[in-house]
């Protein structure tokens, strides 16, 4: 039987009184999110209605900015000092091994939830523990409603605590060696009497205190039983959190107090559901020669002026519909969510400039909102490197990942890969706080004005994105378009080149093979080579080098051969054998060589 240390169980307390008040807010943001107004509230709503009738602005709106947020940045390990082929592959490979944890911890799904409490409860703690199973540190986004810490002067967590709700048989079969003493309250004489105590189903409180050397899990309400305690090798929490920006010691959310705008929204709007049900059940007015009145669709009310009779008029004041509007300013006004982001611009043509100017404010804080969370990845990410390295630091292992759309497989040892760097750089690049349509045009119009080259514009893209296998595959689809554009305009000449004498056949023919070739799957650039490749031509004595030298393709003595027996190709022009050839061979005075031809051609028989 182990219970937590006095001074553990005074550092939970402290910690628990100090974010006392954040956590009350946090509670009926949450109540607020859920519709459960009753619990914020209690009658505010009339018994008729007590669910809101107007759309929840609140959620909506934390799901839109936690989706545009939740992209991951770019991470690199690139240091200052990269002028050696060594030092770039030491980079590369930290980076991917960075790429690598965030993969395995999943981060990327965990942030639509972390950025989601980012901007609802302030703050989005992530938590980096070992995975002994896969020799390797991981992420994990914790809840930061019932968490609980402090910091240092410089944002560094010293203290952390996170509790949660937990049923007495979810914990007794979490943790069987002590299930009597959880299952117990302590009251009876004989604590280890399983049918004693309270019922399964009740929850207890969980705590989990992380200080400078370990970790305690235990049971505040069983005299702070400790379930489970760990030492760790860091020398300080495990822990790193993005805080919203805050003007005091209080962290507030974005809906704090937009929270109660919109209740009164929603209360105007049950006004007016009672008002017009009130207006289609008004009372029933008629002359006074009505003795009978009937109701239903089709009866009838005999009277000798029927003009008079009609329904109690029950007008909605003005003033209510005209409080919705202000209700509903107020709502985007305290969110910072402009209407125009939620598809309301009452305009019927509005140009970009315009839509720009509406959310203009609305990309400020998700520009504020990276640098924030960008930040706390990159302190997550170096934390890990070091967990790596303390813990796995002599295991070698290969890792298997994506890294910008192109898998990779490397293989490591922490010790002498990460070797007590570890410096990496988180960015959301030139697009932050833009959504990628407006980022992509963005880029490209400083592309356009060579503001920025192509390599720079290509690792700002809105998506992942392997660079260097992307330059790649364009200049070889661009090298395989101009070779085509060639072979194109090489087929288009074989008419000229008959008339000039030359046969087209050879050209005709190397097309049909690269067509073949295409269709057995070999590449294009491949069939191209194979297509043009001369035949392998036989070795000449040293008197027909000589020929060739002095001007004869062959023996003979005639450049091109002798001519053939009915040979008629000297009628067909340039190209064919010439009937006199005269070729001067010499050198000059200052013993270089000189050769000169002039060829007279006959035309006609």
């Amino acid at each position: 039987m182990n219970y937590v240390d006095t001074n553990d169980l005074r550092r939970y307390l402290n910690l628990v009184a100090a974010g006392a008040e954040r956590h009350a807010r946090n509670q009926d943001v949450s109540a607020a999110r859920r519709g459960d107004i009753n619990s914020v509230m209690p009658g505010f709503l009339p018994s008729s209605w007590p669910k809101p009738v107007v759309a929840n602005i609140l959620d909506t709106t934390a799901r839109d900015l936690a989706e545009v947020l939740a992209r991951l940045p770019a991470i690199d390990c690139s240091s200052s000092s990269m002028s050696t082929d060594k030092a770039k592959k030491f980079s590369s490979k930290r980076t991917k091994i960075a790429l690598y944890y965030v993969e395995h911890s999943r981060l990327k799904l965990q942030l639509y939830s972390g950025c989601d409490w980012f901007f609802s409860f302030a703050a989005m703690p992530i938590v980096v523990e070992p995975d002994f199973k896969a020799n390797c540190p991981r992420f994990r986004v914790d809840d930061p409603r019932g968490s609980y810490w402090r910091t240092d002067f410089y944002g560094n967590v010293t203290e952390y605590c996170r509790t949660w709700q937990d049923t007495i048989d979810n914990l007794a079969a979490k943790f069987p060696e002590m299930a009597a003493l959880i299952r117990n309250d302590g009251s009876a004489p004989d604590l280890f009497t399983r049918n004693t105590g309270p019922d399964g189903n009740t929850k207890l409180e969980v705590a989990q205190l992380f200080i400078e050397d370990r970790i305690v899990l235990f049971l505040p309400e069983r005299q702070g039983l400790v379930l489970s305690q760990t030492k760790h090798r860091l020398g300080r929490p495990p822990v790193v959190i993005a805080e919203r920006p805050k003007w005091d010691e209080h962290g507030r959310g974005q809906f704090d107090d937009v929270m109660w705008v919109w209740l009164a929204r929603a209360k105007m709007a049950v006004y007016g559901l009672e008002a017009a049900d009130k207006a289609v059940r008004a009372p029933l007015a008629v002359p006074d020669d009505v003795t009978q009145i009937s109701f239903g669709a089709d009866a009838i009310i005999r009277t000798n002026s029927p003009d008079k009779v009609r329904r109690v008029s029950i007008e909605l004041p003005q003033s209510s519909l005209i409080e919705s509007q202000v209700l509903d300013k107020e709502i985007s006004d305290g969110s910072r969510v402009p209407a125009a982001r939620r598809g309301d611009v009452s305009a019927s043509v509005v140009t970009g400039r315009g839509v720009e100017a509406l959310t203009a404010i609305y990309q400020t804080q998700i520009a504020t909102a990276q640098d924030v969370v960008g930040d706390c990845l990159r302190r997550a990410i170096g934390m890990a490197f070091e967990m790596d390295e303390l813990y796995f630091g002599e295991i070698t292992k290969t890792v298997n990942g994506v890294a910008s759309g192109a898998p990779y497989s490397v293989t490591y040892r922490p010790s002498k890969d990460i070797a007590g760097d570890y410096s990496v750089t988180v960015t959301y690049g030139m697009t932050a706080g833009m959504d990628p349509n407006r980022a992509i045009v963005f880029l490209l119009q400083l592309r356009a004005d060579q503001a920025i080259d192509r390599d720079t514009m290509q690792r700002m893209l809105p998506f992942d994105v392997d660079v260097d296998d992307l330059q790649r595959r364009v200049d070889t689809e661009q090298m395989e378009d101009a070779m085509k554009q060639g072979i194109f305009a090489l087929l288009a000449n074989a008419p000229m080149m008959g008339q000039q004498g030359i046969d087209p056949m050879q050209t005709l023919q190397r097309a049909a093979r690269i067509i073949k070739d295409r269709e057995n799957g070999k590449p294009f650039h491949q069939a191209v080579l194979d297509a043009f490749t001369p035949e392998p031509q036989p070795e000449l004595s040293a008197q027909e080098q000589m020929m060739q030298m002095l001007g004869g393709g062959a023996p003979g003595g005639m450049p091109g051969g002798p001519q053939q027996p009915g040979d008629n190709s000297a009628l067909y022009g340039a190209g064919s054998a010439p009937d006199v050839s005269m070729i001067l061979a010499g050198l000059t005075s200052g013993g270089n060589p000189n050769l000169q031809a002039t060829v007279s051609r006959r035309l006609g028989a």
